[in-house]
């Protein structure tokens, strides 16, 4: 739609930071907005309010100096941002023996990543083995790109990436998985390598200042979201608190209204009862279920015995529409695996509740379906959902007609919990003044430390006030309050005796389990963009697709920009714009060329997600055999037709480098199932089968090299005569005494290659050292072909073995009894 606005304002679901920068946006471009929060406050996870005289927040958050979007929109609140944030000056790293490092900039400011390389260097807990040892990572560090590379690193963990790259445990310990619990607030083991890379590159790698956070001068509700409330609201838009978004209503393909429901509102009357659909009782078979469209969503309608029964067929985890699996006697969910049973309870998750009944009678010839009158709906054409990903995906599943990708991509998301704790003392308890932030290796607990008084002057008349979180919480979730704080203070006790229990004034104890965002490997592919796919409703929020590489708070207000600026397009308005950063140093930009060339050429594997499959293994063996197989093929026809004519003898110098490249990339190959287990080239000479081949095709690229200086004259004399062949016969002789445990099959066609490469080889070396056996030279090319021949038609296995399940991959063991990597040419 074009033109004139509808009628209708857009409605803003959730007032944190992603609804309030679309709503704002909005605002600005002349929209009615509608600003709905389940809340009665602004900040959504970065909420904040006064109570009893105390500073009570969800937590401390961090506002980074890149964070250039969410800069723009407190210009926009006409807040200046440097008057409502104070940049940090430092941060603390504090071992569980309580030893403590200042972390700061360095007193000159080098360009990056020159004074990454400085600072570890210099860091007195690190050796220069742990500084050595980030050499591979560091290189796949500065040269990852968010926009090209995410999808490739996504799919492992960043602790795989770590082990991989063989970053020492101090390292590990002391920088990087400290890194992820606060950035990410869980462990390196549940995070994407693609979100731990991207986000070293926005807090650590552009410059020095990129890794300082700017802290809130007071409540963040007062000096930065209040602001923006206020802006919204002086340019027409409505802000209604307590006020939650139940589902939304999609007739014909598009949305048109919302169901909402306000706290504290009297009850409502039970809806009454309506006609839903009827469905012929002929069409109903004797046994199972068969789907039926009902103005009430799809329903699945059957008999049970004797009796009619009929179901909602909305999976109750994220509202896909399951189907009946008369196999299982039950339904299955599509999406994301789901099983109910014939009466609609559940057999496996993740639903966790029964499907909903619908009742049914019969009349007549019919089967009536009966459900509660749908509710009042505000009628609306534009919705941005900018709530937590909990709710989204609530909202998404109560809600009929949504597009069934949007149901099956936000199943695929989830949280990590979180637990805050903040403690009041009284004002003379202060010991560790000098101390703003701290991070906390290997603490039983504590992973973030806050002193909030070094950045929030308000907060000296609450006495001192500090803040503990933990991103590892589980075991203490279900604790009671006095088992926690029993914990937090034995923490507290490795960074300062001072904290003592008796001088705690108050305390707030905040378990979040399902509020904030968790980056797992292999979700990227799930996240939604701005489109919802069902037109009308678009999705904002730090859970969303983002190609930009922006975090948290950042990625909420850029999600924001990007949902209100679908709804401009559509009503015809100028777009805001979304700020990118300014274009990186020259020394960073070369820096990244190099290291992409590095990445390119000796660090192009990655971490393995699964072992390849018996099936997997076999197409990539016959592949490598058929790779080698052509190239043999192309010696034999290069020294055949070289004997024909003189006009082709060109191509004695042509098939040795052919031979000598195949020689090196099979060097330098190791097979998926070896580099799964060993994890990189280097390790893998560890497996036998792996240095046999290695061996011989460093072999391999030597006697080429040996045939290349025969044919141009730099080489002479028997010896070059005789090495190629010699590494034929020394190559069949290999093939041969390879044992392939009880594959009959593979035996047999190894024998037949080995025997053939050592008739081809002594052949030859007859027809080049004895004057007598020239006639050979016809010969040994032939034998060869015959060779390739093998190679190129080479089968790891029969149609049978594959079809009757039976796997090989356990065929392929040396004598020694270890996994074999027997076909790494």
């Amino acid at each position: 739609m074009t033109g004139a606005d509808p009628p209708d304002p857009v409605y803003v679901i959730g007032a944190g930071p992603a609804g309030l920068a679309a709503a704002l946006a909005l605002a600005r471009g002349s929209i009615p907005v509608r600003v709905v929060e389940r809340a009665g406050l602004l900040g959504g996870k970065v909420n904040s309010h006064r109570a009893q005289d105390r500073s009570l927040e969800h937590g401390v958050h961090g506002w980074w100096v890149n964070y250039i979007n969410f800069d723009q929109l407190l210009r926009w609140a006409d807040v200046d941002p440097s008057a409502a944030l104070v940049e940090a000056r430092s941060s603390t790293l504090v071992e569980p023996n309580g030893t403590r490092h200042s972390l700061t900039t360095l007193a000159t400011d080098l360009p990056s990543p020159l004074f990454l390389i400085v600072q570890f260097f210099r860091a007195p807990f690190l050796s220069k083995r742990d500084f050595f040892s980030l050499f591979s990572f560091f290189i796949h560090t500065l040269a990852f790109d968010h926009r090209t590379d995410y999808g490739r690193y996504d799919d492992f963990s960043f602790q795989a990436l770590m082990d991989f790259c063989g970053v020492s445990p101090t390292v590990q310990r002391l920088l990087l998985t400290p890194f992820i619990l606060s950035f990410d607030f869980t462990t390196p083991d549940r995070v994407s390598a693609a979100c731990g890379l991207s986000g070293l590159q926005l807090y650590m790698i552009r410059d020095q200042r990129s890794a300082l956070a700017r802290w809130a001068r007071g409540l963040p509700a007062e000096v930065l979201f209040a602001p923006i409330g206020r802006a919204i609201a002086a340019r027409g838009g409505e802000l209604r608190f307590d006020t939650a978004l139940r589902s939304v209503r999609v007739e014909d393909g598009r949305l048109t209204g919302v169901h909402l429901s306000v706290s504290g509102a009297p009850a409502v009357e039970a809806a009454s009862e309506v006609v839903l659909g009827r469905v012929p009782t002929a069409s109903v078979p004797s046994q199972g279920f068969v789907p039926v469209t009902t103005s009430g969503g799809p329903v699945m309608v059957g008999r049970v015995g004797s009796a009619v029964r009929a179901l909602s067929a909305m999976c109750t985890h994220q509202g896909c529409t399951v189907a009946w699996d008369a196999a299982a006697s039950g339904f299955s969910c599509p999406c994301h695996g789901g099983r109910f049973d014939q009466a609609g309870a559940v057999v496996n998750g993740p639903p966790t509740r029964p499907l909903r009944a619908v009742r049914s009678t019969v009349e007549g010839p019919d089967i009536v379906l009966w459900g509660p009158s749908a509710p009042r709906a505000e009628p609306c054409s534009d919705v941005i959902l900018a709530t937590d990903l909990a709710s989204a995906q609530a909202v998404v599943a109560e809600s009929v007609d949504l597009a069934t990708r949007l149901r099956h991509d936000i199943g695929h998301l989830d949280t990590t919990p979180e637990l805050i704790v903040r403690l009041w003392f009284d004002r003379s308890c202060d010991p560790l003044p000098e101390i703003e932030s701290a991070f906390t290796p290997e603490f039983a607990v504590i992973d973030n430390f806050f002193r909030i008084n070094s950045f929030d002057a308000q907060i000296d008349a609450e006495g001192t006030v500090i803040e503990v979180q933990g991103y590892r919480p589980d075991a203490l979730f279900g604790a009671s309050d006095e088992t926690v704080l029993d914990t937090v203070f034995a923490d507290l006790a490795h960074i300062s005796h001072g904290y003592r229990r008796e001088a705690l004034r108050s305390y707030t104890i905040n378990r979040f389990q399902r509020l904030f965002t968790r980056y797992g490997p292999g979700q990227h592919p799930f996240r939604p963009g701005a489109e919802s796919g069902t037109p009308g409703l678009y999705l904002a929020g730090d859970w969303t697709h983002d190609e930009r590489g922006a975090w948290m708070m950042e990625r909420a207000v850029v999600s924001g920009f990007q949902a209100a600026n679908a709804v401009l397009r559509r009503r015809g308005r100028p777009e805001v714009p979304v700020l990118l950063l300014p274009a990186e140093s020259v020394v960073l930009r070369v820096a990244r060329l190099i290291a992409l060339g590095i990445r390119l050429t000796l660090l192009r594997r990655l971490p393995m997600t699964a072992e390849p499959t018996a099936h997997e293994l076999h197409h990539h063996m016959e592949g490598d055999h058929a790779i080698l197989g052509w190239v043999a093929l192309c010696v034999a026809a290069g020294s055949f037709l070289a004997l024909l004519s003189t006009e082709l003898r060109g191509l004695l110098a042509i098939w040795p480098v052919l031979f000598g490249l195949i020689g090196v990339y099979f060097f330098l190959h190791t097979e998926p199932d070896v580099r799964y287990r060993y994890g990189s080239w280097l390790r893998a000479w560890a497996d036998h089968g792996t240095l046999d081949h290695r061996l011989m095709n460093a072999g391999a690229a030597a006697v080429s090299v040996a045939e290349l200086g025969r044919v141009h004259g730099y080489l002479t004399g028997a010896w070059s005569d005789a090495a190629f062949p010699t590494g034929l016969v020394v190559g069949g002789v290999l093939i041969l005494s390879h044992h392939h445990g009880d594959a009959v099959l593979i035996e047999r066609q190894h024998q037949i290659m080995g025997a053939l490469g050592i008739l081809t080889g002594f052949t030859w070396l007859g027809a080049r050292l004895i004057p007598s056996l020239l006639g050979l030279s016809y010969a040994w090319p032939l034998i060869f072909a015959v060779l390739a021949f093998v190679f190129i038609t080479y089968i790891e296995h029969t149609h049978d073995a594959i079809e009757d399940g039976h796997d090989h991959a356990g065929e392929h063991a040396h004598v020694d009894g270890t996994p074999s990597a027997s076909h790494d040419h």
